[in-house]
Parts: structure tokens; C-alpha cells; sequence
């Protein structure tokens, strides 16, 4: 809306300041029309429905020149799906007044589409009422325009369907803007809960010490990444998260748009391999026990076979002695 009254407001503003040369230039037309013949918006003057005038910007923005524009017709410049809007338009009866028409496109001669804002109004020309057009290109704002809301499509995309936790809020009060389907999936929090709310009224930082580094590296860096920490959800419980976060100006106002990645499954993990590894030392401990068992028993074995090696050898030497 801002854009369309300022653009309003450009519009009226154009065609009073031409309407203001026709006055004073009524004596002198052709400074008149040399000063038209500069102007970058395409300016043309229709009597009782025909083009009598058009200057050169015109003729940059349509392709035609003066002649074929003026054989052709001025509704028949514009784009077949805009035919209604701009006939209708100039079917209107301005009375005194500036009429408006904004958005809609020109085709070009070589077959371009050019979007452009139209705007009328009734003046004296050559002593008859006439009506000043004036087409103001804005094809590159258009262009733009459409480029930052694909870019904002996108961005909601992402922002609400991330697997990860996103929120906006003000970097100066950590009052929350917005937030993500996954952060109320993993705090329990919902967006109208959010709302008014800051990340200290959630209590969402076990530990304030970390929130506070969190923030020096912001000042510092402008960013913060992979930054390993515990969360509080809205049942109380403590969920361990890797934070991220980034300092971005919007409106003069900065804002910090930060993801938190659930660690919950990691640590889990973790914990499962320590465990395991634990249980792993632990039999090997045994293992180890167990061998060394064995090799004091294998001894014991090795001992007892000498031993009865040595009373056979002696059973021996006496029954021979006693044959004798």
C-alpha cells in the first residue's frame, strides 16, 4: 500500500507540473513540446479519442512511432488480457481530476511486455479539452517486485516446512516475531503463545551464561553457529540443541533469525556407544580375568603333569629294584 500511494503520489504530482508547463507555455508550444520531448515518462494527448500528440518517450517504451501510434490507437498498445481494464479507463470521466490506472502492461512492437502505470487528466490543448496520458514505466520495479515475493514464497517455504526450529525475533529484546511449525513440534510452544512474548518470559535458556556468550558472539561476529546447548520446552524439560543464529536489518530494525537442531537422537546415540563401550571394556576386562584363570590353571595342569612324571619315574626305580 505504501508503494501504490507513493506511486499515486509521483503520478499526481507529473501530471500537475505538466499541467503547470501547458499554462505557462500556452504562448510558446514549441518549448512545450520540447520540454515533453525529454521527459522519460511516455506522454501523449488525445482529442475526442485520437492521439494528436506523443513524445519521444512514448515511442522508447512502445516501439511505434509517432504515426503508427497514432493509426493504431492508444488502447490498442496495450496487452489483450489489459484491453477491459484500459478502455474502461479511458471511458472515465475525469473532471478535473487525475485518474489512475496502475499495473498493467504494454506490448511492445517487438513483442515485449513492458508493465506501466497509467494516469489521465482533462486539459486545454490548442484551445480544445483534451486528455494528457501519461505511462510511466515501471518494469523494473515490477520485475523486482515479483523477484522479492518469489524469493519471499520460497523463504516462507523453508521457514515454515524446515526440519529444524526457526524463529524471528527483535535482536534488542528477544521479543519473538515469528516461529515455525518444528519449534512448536519441539517446545510445545504455539505461535499465539509467541506472541507479545519474549525468549526470557519462556524461560527457553537453562543455562543464562551460555545465552549471554551467545549474544557477545552476535555483537562481534554478526553470527553464531553450531553452538552446543540445553533448551527448556514448555513441559519443562531440557532438550539438548545445537543453536545457530545470524543478526539481519530490516525496516532499521535488527532482528535475529536463529535454528535450533534437536541433538536428542545424537545424544541418545552417544550415549548408546558409550554404553557399549562401556560393556565392551567391561567383558574384555572379564575376557582378560578369564585368560589369565586359564593360564594360572594351565600352570596348575603343566605342574601336576611333572609331579606325576616324577612318581611314575620313582615307581619305577623301586619295582626295578625289587625284580632284582
Amino acid at each position: 500500500m505504501k508503494y501504490l500511494d507513493k506511486t499515486k503520489k509521483e503520478l499526481v504530482d507529473l501530471l500537475q507540473a505538466r499541467e503547470r508547463e501547458i499554462k505557462k507555455l500556452t504562448k510558446n508550444s514549441q518549448a512545450f513540446l520540447e520540454i515533453l520531448d525529454v521527459s522519460s515518462e511516455g506522454t501523449a494527448v488525445l482529442k475526442s479519442g485520437k492521439i494528436v500528440y506523443c513524445n519521444a518517450a512514448m515511442g522508447k517504451i512502445t516501439g511505434y512511432s509517432f504515426q503508427e501510434i497514432k493509426t493504431r490507437g492508444i488502447c490498442s498498445l496495450f496487452h489483450p488480457e489489459d484491453q477491459k481494464k484500459i478502455t474502461k479507463h479511458y471511458q472515465k470521466k475525469s473532471t478535473g481530476k487525475t485518474l489512475f490506472l496502475e499495473g498493467v502492461r504494454i506490448t511492445s512492437k517487438t513483442g515485449n511486455t513492458r508493465w506501466v502505470d497509467v494516469s489521465t487528466r482533462e486539459i486545454k490543448w490548442e484551445g480544445k479539452n483534451c486528455l494528457l496520458t501519461v505511462l510511466k514505466d515501471i518494469t523494473e520495479k515490477k520485475t523486482t517486485l515479483q523477484a522479492l515475493t518469489q524469493s519471499e514464497e520460497k523463504f516462507e517455504k523453508i521457514f515454515r516446512f524446515s526440519p529444524d526450529s526457526i524463529t524471528i525475533s527483535k535482536a534488542s529484546t528477544g521479543l519473538f516475531i515469528d516461529v515455525n511449525n518444528r519449534f512448536t513440534e519441539l517446545s510445545g510452544w504455539t505461535p499465539e503463545e509467541t506472541y507479545g512474548k519474549t525468549v526470557g518470559d519462556l524461560k527457553i535458556w537453562v543455562n543464562q551464561g551460555e545465552r549471554e556468550k551467545v549474544i557477545e558472539i552476535l555483537k562481534k561476529d554478526g553470527y553464531v553457529q553450531d553452538f552446543i546447548t540445553s533448551l527448556r520446552v514448555k513441559d519443562g524439560r531440557e532438550l539438548p540443541a545445537l543453536f545457530s543464529g545470524s543478526l539481519i536489518t530490516l525496516a532499521n530494525e535488527l532482528y535475529l533469525i536463529s535454528t535450533t537442531r534437536d541433538m536428542s537422537e545424537f545424544v541418545r546415540a552417544q550415549q548408546t556407544i558409550q554404553l557399549q563401550n562401556e560393556e565392551l571394556a567391561s567383558a574384555n576386562e572379564e575376557l582378560t580375568a578369564s585368560n589369565e584363570e586359564l593360564e594360572a590353571i594351565n600352570e596348575e595342569l603343566i605342574a601336576a603333569q611333572q609331579e606325576l612324571g616324577e612318581s611314575e619315574m620313582k615307581y619305577r626305580t623301586v619295582v626295578n629294584g625289587a625284580q632284582e
